[in-house]
């Protein structure tokens, strides 16, 4: 199956699937009329079909299956159940199509999804032309309806339902920074789909600092996405030109000398300098009534935050050569991955007190182990993109040990640890999938340089270790994956020697931590010294 062969999803017809009686004639139901009619412009194309039901109704998804396979035997059936009792009722239908959705993604990554939109109820259509608009469900796809015969008049029998409504999300999604080249950085994650608590703590935080014309530092680790929150926070505010959505004010401070980066900011007139044979104006006026972005503001220099200091205060600023003070009414967004204590060496105190009004920082991978799942699927997505290999797909059972071994990482380069990780995924299988394939990729995770970066986390390690086998099972409960992957076939478990594995380690890390904060064992945990004396076998 080719990356290209595109994918059904489609509710049954209950009433109309597999056939259904029209003037005592016996006619084809919507589900084969769009795979096998004839006149269909998908008939032959398709060979997977994702079919959602109420679970009521599975005989009647059965025999559609039926139905559709005694004309085309190649196709396949992928049956999902839905157990909501109310098919009209909004909500319940959406929150169980987005997560079924992103399951299909995982299952069939990089494939084009066709989404049927005549079975089903109104509600259902209705919710699938939502998500289809809004940008709940990623590309590529396309939105059809099929036309019973009867009501065709000489015309198609499957049509385009594309509205092309222009909404937030998909503008979003356009939009890019100035500045931005790599993949990591192109790459476009919706702030919204983050369900661990620290990121929906700074999604919050970041709703309330967007309406603000105040400005805003964000601070992270590289590679956890601060370019892309720096876009959210400006798509959220009211400090955003439209007509600059496709490359909005940014700079990569690193990339510049002083001299360069006071002119890229404030402009100059002709003759300012040798070689200014124009004048130019500044990355200020471009911002106005828009919003800035200072990626690596560490790396500003002093001379240029002096000169930032009155534009950010007073909204004034002059351009090289010029002295006639221009104004801009510009919002700030500053990001830096430098701990505090080295941001505070690299910038003065008055420049460093007005771009940190308002902070958020943003947290890591290894404190968003639940999101995860959906983060890997869609960097592996980005990743075979950007590589030129049309699609990537990992097998079931690799994908959880995949997302154990993320789980159980530390990930100190967060987003490009998983990149470098689906690159080297890509290299050994191109789009195919194999334990060799995820081998590559589980080794990829480790500091290829063979040393650890200073922002590596600086973890202790614990005085007795889980057992292979209990990390393993650790690390697909840290998931909410299946345990099938941890246990071949043939072999079985033994509960009891994980759960004293665990015990054991977790004993030994609280003893450790206690020790280390002058406190007893009782003020950090349930358990008392004498009971983790136990989990340890008396060590």
């Amino acid at each position: 199956m080719t990356p290209d062969t595109p994918i059904l999803l489609s509710w049954l017809a209950q009433a109309r699937d597999p056939t259904y009686t029209d003037k005592g004639e016996t006619r084809n139901g919507p589900t084969w009329t769009l795979l096998c009619d004839p006149e269909s412009p998908w008939r032959g194309q398709i060979r997977d079909v994702v079919l959602f039901h109420q679970r009521r109704d599975l005989a009647v998804a059965r025999r559609t299956e039926a139905h559709v396979r005694a004309t085309d035997g190649q196709i396949r059936f992928h049956l999902r159940a839905w157990d909501g009792e109310d098919p009209t009722d909004h909500l319940a239908i959406f929150r169980f199509l987005e997560p079924a959705v992103q399951d299909v993604r995982r299952e069939f990554p990089g494939r084009k999804l066709v989404i049927h939109l005549s079975p089903g109820t109104p509600a259902m259509h209705a919710v699938w032309l939502l998500m289809a608009e809004s940008g709940f469900i990623q590309g590529p796809l396309v939105v059809v309806q099929s036309v019973p015969r009867e009501f065709r008049h000489g015309g198609a029998a499957v049509v385009d339902a594309d509205i092309g409504i222009d909404t937030f999300y998909k503008r979003y999604l356009a939009s890019r920074p100035a500045q931005v080249t790599s993949p990591v950085e192109r790459f476009q994650w919706s702030i919204e789909r983050f369900r661990s608590p620290a990121m929906v703590a700074v999604r919050e935080a970041a709703r309330r600092y967007a309406r603000l014309n105040t400005p805003v530092l964000i601070l992270g680790e590289r590679g956890t996405g601060k370019t892309q929150l720096a876009g959210w926070i400006r798509f959220q505010s009211p400090f955003r030109l439209p007509e600059r959505d496709e490359s909005w004010p940014t700079i990569a401070c690193g990339q510049y000398t002083s001299e360069s980066m006071r002119a890229e900011l404030f402009g100059y007139k002709k003759g300012a300098f040798t070689g200014a044979i124009t004048s130019r104006q500044g990355l200020l006026v471009t911002a106005h009534n828009d919003t800035l972005f200072l990626d690596e503001v560490g790396d500003v220099a002093p001379e240029v935050q002096r000169l930032l200091i009155r534009a950010v205060e007073e909204k004034t600023f002059l351009p090289l050569g010029d002295d006639k003070p221009r104004t801009s009414n510009f919002r700030l967004v500053s990001a830096t991955n430098l701990p505090p204590e080295l941001l505070r060496k690299r910038l003065s105190a008055d420049f460093l007190d007005r771009i940190s009004y308002l902070t958020l920082r943003l947290p890591p991978l290894r404190e968003l182990r639940n999101d995860l799942p959906w983060l890997w699927g869609e960097v592996l997505r980005a990743a075979a993109g950007s590589a030129g290999v049309p699609g990537a797909s990992v097998a079931d059972a690799e994908n959880a040990r995949m997302l154990g071994a993320l789980a159980a990482h530390q990930l100190p380069g967060n987003l490009r640890d998983l990149f470098r990780a689906a690159y080297a995924l890509l290299a050994e299988n191109g789009p195919a999938s194999s334990a060799r394939g995820v081998d590559a990729a589980i080794s990829a995770l480790d500091d290829p340089f063979g040393v650890e970066p200073d922002d590596r986390p600086k973890l202790p390690p614990p005085e007795s270790a889980p057992t292979t086998l209990a990390r393993r099972v650790a690390a697909q409960f840290a998931v909410a994956s299946s345990l099938e992957p941890t246990l071949p076939s043939g072999e079985r478990l033994s509960t009891d020697q994980v759960l004293e594995d665990l015990r054991e380690w977790l004993a030994a890390e609280l003893r450790r931590i206690a020790k280390a904060r002058g406190v007893g064992v009782e003020a950090i945990s349930d358990r008392t010294a004498r009971s983790l004396q136990k989990w340890i076998g008396g060590k």
